[in-house]
C-alpha cells in the first residue's frame, strides 16, 4: 500500500539578520491562524498545531511548513501561513525570495514495493555498500521541469530503503523521534519540485503548479497495479 506521509513547502530567502526580535509578532500571527504552540530550538523556531500535524520552521533565511499525512490544501495553507510570516517581519522591506519549493513524500512497507514501482525506479544495489546495507536499493534522480508561466524548475526523485520501520528521511524535521520498528521494511519516495524564483505574489498558485509536477513524477514512477491502488487510495 502507498501511504502520503508528509508534503511540505520551503522558502528560502537572503538572511534577515535581526530574525529572532521578529518572532513574538510572527508566533501572535501563527497563534491566530491555528498554529498555538511553539518552540525554540537553536538557529530555528517551531510552531505547530495542537494535533502536531502541521509545522512551521522558520531559520534566518527559511520559511518550512510541513503536513504531516495527505496534506490536502497545502498550497493556500502555506500562502496564508506565509503572510503571517512577512506581516510578522515586514517582509517586503527587507529579504528577497530566492527559491521556492514543494516536496512529497510516500511509503510503502514490506517487499511489495517492487509490484508498485516501474523496473527503471527499483534504484540500485552495489557491493561497495557496507554489509547491513546491501539489502536496501537507492535511487536519486533530477532534470529540468517546465513550470508554465513561472519558468523552469528542477524535479528530482530519491527512493530509500531502510529496515528499522521509519518512513521519514534523517533531514525531515519531526517534533518527537521518530519509533523505529526492527525489521519492518519501508521503502520511501521523496519527489521535490523547486522554482528559483523572487516573486511570490501568487504563492498558491505557482505551489499548485509544482504540485501538478510531483504529482505527475509520482504516476510517472508507479506501475500499473501501484497507478490502480493509488486511485483507490
Amino acid at each position: 500500500m502507498i501511504v502520503p506521509t508528509l508534503s511540505q513547502v520551503a522558502i528560502q530567502f537572503s538572511p534577515i539578520i535581526l530574525m529572532e526580535s521578529f518572532i513574538p509578532r510572527i508566533q501572535d500571527g501563527m497563534r491566530r491562524s491555528g498554529v498555538v504552540h511553539y518552540r525554540n530550538e537553536e538557529n530555528r523556531w517551531l510552531f505547530y498545531s495542537h494535533d502536531e500535524r502541521e509545522l512551521v520552521i522558520i531559520t534566518a533565511s527559511s520559511f518550512v511548513f510541513q503536513v504531516f499525512g495527505a496534506g490536502g490544501g497545502i498550497e493556500d495553507r502555506s500562502e496564508a501561513l506565509f503572510s503571517c510570516f512577512c506581516d510578522g517581519v515586514e517582509f517586503s522591506a527587507g529579504a528577497v525570495v530566492l527559491r521556492v519549493g514543494i516536496r512529497r513524500l510516500f511509503a510503502m512497507e514490506g517487499g511489495g514495493w517492487r509490484r508498485m514501482l516501474k523496473r527503471s525506479y527499483h534504484g540500485v544495489r552495489s557491493p561497495l555498500f557496507v554489509d547491513d546495507l546491501l539489502q536496501y536499493h537507492s535511487l536519486f534522480s533530477q532534470g529540468v521541469s517546465d513550470v508554465g508561466p513561472y519558468g523552469l524548475g528542477n524535479l528530482s526523485v530519491k527512493m530509500l530503503q531502510n529496515g528499522r520501520g521509519l518512513v521519514y528521511p534523517l533531514d525531515v524535521v519531526c517534533l518527537s523521534p521518530e519509533e523505529e520498528r526492527p525489521g519492518v521494511f519501508v521503502t520511501i519516495l521523496d519527489i521535490e519540485h523547486v522554482l528559483l524564483t523572487d516573486e511570490v505574489d501568487s504563492l498558491s498558485d505557482m505551489l499548485r503548479a509544482l504540485k501538478r509536477g510531483c504529482d505527475a513524477l509520482l504516476m510517472e514512477a508507479l506501475s500499473e497495479e501501484g497507478a490502480a491502488q493509488w486511485q483507490r487510495s
